[in-house]
């Protein structure tokens, strides 16, 4: 028979009382000679809301039920684990026993791993602290270039090390520097790469066990001498412009951070320092320059002159006094600090 076959409504309401039954399609076709297809046709067009009956009976099937109060407890265990397994902070409180006036350079997206970075110039920067007794530093993020997101072949090729040799550089370069890190913040190529591919970062942990470090933004009362200067930093603030590379860190002080002495930020590989008057007080706002002075990417689509100064911050530890400085050289000159290196 046609599997188009039309049948009398009498025949439609036979073959309907056979399904409910529980006669199978095939079945119900072949008693009245029809296409299994049509007796099909002939269900769906009359279902109902009640099933047909099943052959089929579970003796012990489970039955689930979830009451949200009852999760409560589980919840709250795992907040506290969780709570007690962060090396991560948002606030710090860091003290600095010094007599002499500091310094805290911005230092950070030296972009380890890039075929573009200037090594020679990291390794001179990095003795440069080394030696320096009164010069510390903030590593502002990106401190590995990290290209694992598959964008973009190119920029996967243009790393002379692959993932797991940064890494490994890194955490030996802490290793040595750790001593002269008041604290480091996160950055967008090894947190924000490494958490969207596997959930967390390595750098992060590589960091965070050995000076306080911000997964965001932090807040820090940084003690010298007698002097408590208040610093917002992370490696990127909202706000920066092309007119102004510290418009963010403005932007922070004033909205977020009122009582807030200085801001610095890295990210957007332009070195500037602002010393300006706000709301009754006297602020500072700084950001970073880059070691990745061949970027393919910045070269195409930004510039072909990249900064290397990192500002240092000098503050006095006997009077409330902050002094940004473009680059380490001037504030060591300034200082009479190069007879130290």
């Amino acid at each position: 028979m046609s599997e188009s076959q039309k049948v009398a409504p009498s025949t439609e309401a036979a073959i309907m009382a056979l399904l409910r039954s529980g006669v199978s399609d095939r079945q119900a076709a072949r008693d009245h000679g029809i296409h299994h297809s049509t007796v099909r046709q002939i269900r769906l067009r009359n279902k109902t809301s009640e099933p047909f009956p099943s052959r089929v009976k579970f003796e012990d099937k489970k039955q689930g039920g979830f009451y949200w109060r009852d999760a409560l407890p589980a919840i709250k265990g795992m907040q506290k684990l969780r709570s007690d397994a962060s090396y991560s902070q948002h606030y710090a409180k860091i003290k600095v026993d010094s007599s002499d006036v500091i310094g805290v350079m911005c230092f950070g997206d030296q972009h380890i791993g890039a075929i573009g970075t200037d090594y020679n110039l990291f390794t001179e920067l990095t003795d440069l602290i080394l030696d320096t007794p009164n010069l510390y530093v903030a590593v502002m993020g990106d401190v590995v270039e990290m290209a694992i997101k598959l964008r973009s072949v190119a920029e996967i090729c243009a790393q002379v090390l692959d993932p797991e040799m940064q890494l490994d550089f890194i955490e030996s370069w802490v290793k040595e520097i750790s001593h002269k890190v008041l604290w480091a913040t996160w950055g967008n190529h090894e947190s924000d790469r490494n958490e969207q591919a596997g959930g967390t970062s390595p750098v992060k942990r590589i960091l965070a066990e050995k000076v306080p470090y911000f997964n965001g933004i932090g807040h820090v009362d940084l003690l010298v001498g007698t002097q408590t200067y208040k610093i917002a930093t992370s490696h990127k603030f909202s706000g920066v412009t092309q007119a102004d590379a510290g418009a963010g860190c403005k932007r922070y002080l004033r909205l977020e951070f009122p009582e807030g002495d200085i801001a610095m930020q890295g990210d957007c590989h332009r070195s500037s320092i602002s010393a300006y008057h706000d709301g009754g007080n006297n602020r500072i706002a700084m950001t970073g320059g880059t070691l990745n002075i061949k970027s393919g990417f910045a070269q195409r689509y930004f510039s072909l002159k990249t900064s290397t100064a990192f500002p240092v911050v000098a503050l006095w530890p006997d009077k409330k006094q902050a002094i940004p400085f473009f680059n380490v050289q001037q504030f060591m000159d300034t200082l009479g600090l190069t007879e130290n290196v």
